[in-house]
């Protein structure tokens, strides 16, 4: 596997790395969503929707479901977040399944990608915190079957088999109410720090190098976090001119990888990371994930990137932007109490 044991981790030789955490409320609604199944990959999503999602008409075969109380927040301000999931159009509220096939029809629908990019960069013109994202791979039955003992998260960046599309503000630590994880805090929850650092993520983009040479514009987006102790980390994305030139990348390599993955994820999954004298494990997940970002003015200046880089693409990643686009904060959801 070419140099996968050659990456710099940097923050992991450093015992007095800070990483910031904030609490997020865990915003049921009363509205009931559950772990997709093999005989309802929709999880509810579908009754969620008819009874509380309006509809937004942009333009061409799509349309939007807008759900402005989403019941997992991204946000300690609930109301700075929306989910917007996509549907082909049909009649009144009557919401058309979701397939395999769905992507790969969003994706053709020039109009209406076209049209959301436009409204999406209306709204970030108004709302300099505003990022827009969302993930691609999810992880059905059959890919986790696959797995047969070998050291592989059955999850995936995409926690919901329909596609979704995230709104929300950035998170500032030095805003809101936020704890500064430190060394000892940090080692009781191991799988933090690699989840943190993305390192499974930056392995597998070392391991496809060759495939991602014709992917988007390869940029080097630099994250400042810490409060007494300051550290940068380096995170590797692929820039776009559009959605739908992002989208349609992303659906075409997918297809590519799929097949050799589970052996690709295996491997990544062979390294630790040392972190304060502890050998610490490292998990690539069941399905290539994507996460498709169009970042906020603040984040391009942010991260050090052209301001004509109008989305990024993290390639094999597990956490959200909200982990990892600057200034970057780990969520603790908060249950309401009984």
């Amino acid at each position: 596997m070419k140099n996968i044991n050659h990456i710099e981790a940097g923050a992991l030789q450093i015992p007095t790395i800070q990483i910031p955490i904030v609490d997020v409320p865990y915003n049921e609604n009363g509205i009931t969503v559950w772990q997709p199944t093999p005989t309802d990959l929709e999880s509810g999503v579908v009754a969620v929707l008819q009874e509380h999602a309006t509809v937004k008409h942009v333009g061409g075969t799509h349309r939007f479901l807008v759900h402005t109380s989403p019941p997992r927040t991204h946000h300690p301000d609930a109301s700075r977040h929306a989910v917007y999931w996509i549907d082909r159009q049909g009649k009144g509220k009557t919401v058309v399944p979701w397939t395999d096939e769905s992507w790969q029809l969003l994706a053709q629908d020039r109009d209406f990608l076209a049209h959301s990019d436009a409204w999406f960069s209306q709204m970030q013109s108004e709302n300099p915190d505003l990022r827009i994202f969302h993930a691609f791979g999810f992880a059905k039955q059959h890919d986790r079957d696959k797995i047969a003992g070998r050291k592989i998260d059955p999850r995936s960046i995409q926690s919901q088999y329909r596609g979704h599309i995230h709104l929300v503000d950035a998170v500032d630590a030095q805003v809101f109410p936020s704890t500064w994880l430190q060394e000892k805090q940090i080692l009781s929850s191991t799988w933090l720090l690699p989840f943190f650092l993305n390192t499974s993520g930056e392995l597998a983009i070392q391991h496809y190098s060759t495939q991602l040479k014709s992917f988007g514009t390869k940029v080097m987006y630099s994250q400042t976090i810490g409060k007494t102790s300051k550290f940068d980390i380096q995170r590797t994305m692929f820039a776009f001119s559009s959605w739908q030139e992002a989208l349609n990348s992303v659906v075409e390599l997918y297809s590519q990888l799929y097949e050799g993955w589970l052996n690709t994820a295996a491997l990544v999954a062979e390294n630790k990371v040392e972190f304060s004298g502890v050998m610490i494990d490292i998990l690539q997940a069941s399905v290539p994930g994507f996460m498709l970002i169009k970042p906020s003015l603040q984040d391009k200046k942010a991260g050090g990137i052209s301001t004509e880089s109008n989305w990024l693409v993290m390639p094999f990643d597990l956490p959200l932007p909200q982990v990892t686009l600057q200034p970057g904060v780990l969520f603790n959801r908060v249950k309401p109490k009984e």
